[in-house]
């Protein structure tokens, strides 16, 4: 599955394949829109191959959301230090 695009010079050789969005995520380079129509479209085929998936993905995000609101009420001090610490990281990866 390959992706083209036309607005964005590739970093990489197989851009618009998977493997070069995962290369993007793993070494935290920015995602082209080719690297990233590639793993929607990997997404979309993984779940339809897989019809349980999209319910079971769900599920597990809601068990997380109600795993950090727990975690935040009993750690009040470390849940906001590393709330401050990834928000200014995002904002150091957005501005460079």
């Amino acid at each position: 599955m390959t992706a083209q695009s036309t607005t964005e010079q590739p970093l990489y050789e197989d851009c618009g394949e998977y493997k070069a969005y995962q290369r993007h995520v793993k070494e935290g380079t920015e995602i082209d829109e080719a690297c990233r129509v590639a793993k929607n479209v990997y997404a979309q085929e993984l779940r339809e191959r897989n019809p349980g998936l999209r319910a079971r993905e769900r599920r597990d995000a809601a068990a997380r959301g109600r795993a950090l609101t727990k975690l935040a009420k009993k750690y009040p001090d470390d849940f906001r230090d590393l709330m401050a610490d990834e928000l200014e990281r995002h904002q150091l990866e957005v501005s460079s």
